[in-house]
């Protein structure tokens, strides 16, 4: 269940290779790609700086990330790099040795830990949360919470965070991303039926809390607690259209709901705000069979298994590509 809380992105190798053809030689146009993330798997966004490093130690190239966190070098030499980016508040994310004298383009996510020297660590890092806690919160319970919320941001141990979270909601119990954040502990810790009173908390508190209803709802389509996840999703979508998390969410909903048409238009958005999601398109190869567009759900599979080969998704999508290919030779003949 972990992964449906926080989309922690991992390192992919990609086998795409670019060939032109000149003369009598054959020249490999190789790529280095990728996106930058905080810790809570959420991409950095635009404007952060990334370097591309040669062997040597100096810089090759350098970029900022677009609207979602990524970049791209193309058309690099083979030989050894590494991939550094930089953004005031952080510690430098920086990649493993990249080798691209074997011949293939890489994709590596990047990810930002706040520099704990840092007076102050942008707001984004926490993914959208609020940063700045109230004025008449006592010094005890922001103590608590700050405390809770390093446990979640890292990623490591969220059980522990739980504490914490409780003390700082009984030292001051008005402030809802206390209740929201004890929610996503608890989810993150397998303990999904005691997230749903804090997370219920947190959205009569602050109705407008698109994470509350996100997290709330996805704990929903574990439960297969369709009808309910989808009102809960519903409203994560309306609060907060570009979130992938939301938008892929609720398409899973549709579709166990037997809701094709309406699951593809919320699996397209999600797409666009992440169009290296495996498991989105996965998901949508499903839906499109079910629309009987046997065409468009083997490349949606396709794609799936090749920006993640080896995911929980992965197995069963293969073989769909099989049946799949086989029926249409079949149509063929």
């Amino acid at each position: 269940m972990r992964r449906l809380y926080f989309s922690l992105f991992s390192v992919f190798i990609l086998s795409a290779i670019n060939v032109a053809q000149l003369g009598q030689k054959t020249y490999t146009m190789l790529e280095i790609h990728g996106q930058v993330t905080y810790q809570n798997g959420r991409p950095a966004g635009q404007g952060i700086q990334v370097q591309l490093l040669a062997g040597s130690g100096g810089v090759s190239q350098e970029l900022q990330t677009d609207s979602t966190g990524k970049f791209s070098f193309p058309s690099i030499s083979p030989v050894h790099y590494q991939v550094r980016a930089h953004m005031p508040g952080y510690l430098d994310a920086i990649s493993e040795d990249l080798d691209m004298s074997m011949g293939s383009s890489q994709y590596v996510t990047l990810t930002l830990r706040p520099d704990p020297r840092a007076p102050n660590v942008p707001p984004e890092g926490a993914g959208g949360m609020i940063s700045v806690l109230p004025s008449d919160m006592p010094a005890a319970a922001k103590t608590e919470f700050n405390d809770g919320y390093n446990i979640v941001t890292s990623g490591k141990d969220l059980d522990k965070a739980i504490p914490h979270f409780k003390k700082a909601i009984e030292l001051y119990p008005k402030y809802a991303p206390s209740y929201l954040m004890l929610g996503t502990a608890y989810a993150h810790s397998n303990h999904e039926d005691d997230a749903i009173g804090p997370l219920q908390k947190a959205i009569e508190l602050d109705p407008k809390s698109a994470d509350a209803y996100t997290v709330l709802g996805t704990i929903l389509n574990g439960q297969k607690k369709f009808p309910d996840a989808e009102q809960d999703l519903s409203k994560a979508v309306e609060l907060n259209p570009t979130s992938y998390d939301a938008q892929y969410q609720l398409g899973r909903a549709f579709y166990a709901e037997q809701k094709a048409p309406e699951a593809q238009t919320h699996l397209d958005a999600a797409l666009k705000a992440n169009p290296n999601s495996a498991e989105a398109h996965i998901m949508m190869g499903n839906v499109l069979l079910r629309l009987r567009n046997a065409e468009g759900a083997l490349a949606e599979y396709q794609r799936g298994v090749k920006l993640d080969p080896n995911g929980p998704m992965s197995e069963p999508a293969k073989q769909m590509i099989g049946r799949i290919q086989s029926a249409l030779a079949a149509q063929k003949k």
